[in-house]
């Protein structure tokens, strides 16, 4: 990993379409068809602006991606063809290489 890299950076290159989240308009489609946005600390396009602001400690260590259900309606509706379930997928293993995941039982 290159340390000159922005957080914004690793999340997009770590992420299969990655490329794409610089095209978000924040228009909250993606926070509005997410059936579990009630539960999550932030919503996706909350989570993608501050991933934008390089808010690392606090994009990982929100319960966003946790809650995400992989249900893929905020993908089949973003007007951008964001991979939305994917940036979860990928916070998620950051987190867990952060140490910013509890393992609960």
């Amino acid at each position: 990993m290159n340390s000159a890299q922005t957080f914004h950076d690793r999340v997009v290159a770590a992420t299969p379409g990655g490329d794409l989240l610089d095209q978000c308009l924040q228009c909250g489609t993606c926070s509005g068809s997410c059936p579990s946005a009630a539960d999550m600390d932030y919503t996706p396009r909350k989570i993608f602006a501050m991933i934008k602001a390089g808010l690392e400690d606090e994009v990982l260590s929100s319960n966003t991606p946790w809650f995400c259900v992989s249900c893929y309606m905020c993908m089949a509706r973003c007007p951008q063809q964001i991979p939305v379930t994917d940036f979860m997928y990928t916070l998620k293993q950051m987190a867990i290489q952060a140490n910013h995941y509890e393992q609960r039982a």
